[in-house]
């Protein structure tokens, strides 16, 4: 990505969604992050809170705190 060296590893998530992990030295993080926030496909971050209420919805919570509140 750009003139930084990464490392795209797929996978399976923990809901089974399939996913990919970019992997780069801490000095390039930025960026990397840059890069894929600017010029990747739109996929803005999210949170845990976010995280939470979509696997809800979905129908695949994990644990039972997750359904706590």
């Amino acid at each position: 990505m750009g003139d930084d060296g990464v490392t795209v590893i797929r996978g399976d998530g923990l809901t089974g969604e399939e996913g990919y992990e970019v992997v780069c030295t801490g000095e390039c993080a930025a960026s990397v992050f840059d890069t894929l926030i600017n010029n990747g496909l739109n996929a803005a971050p999210f949170g845990y809170r976010t995280w939470d209420a979509l696997t809800l919805e979905a129908g695949s919570p994990l644990y039972h705190t997750e359904l706590e509140g």
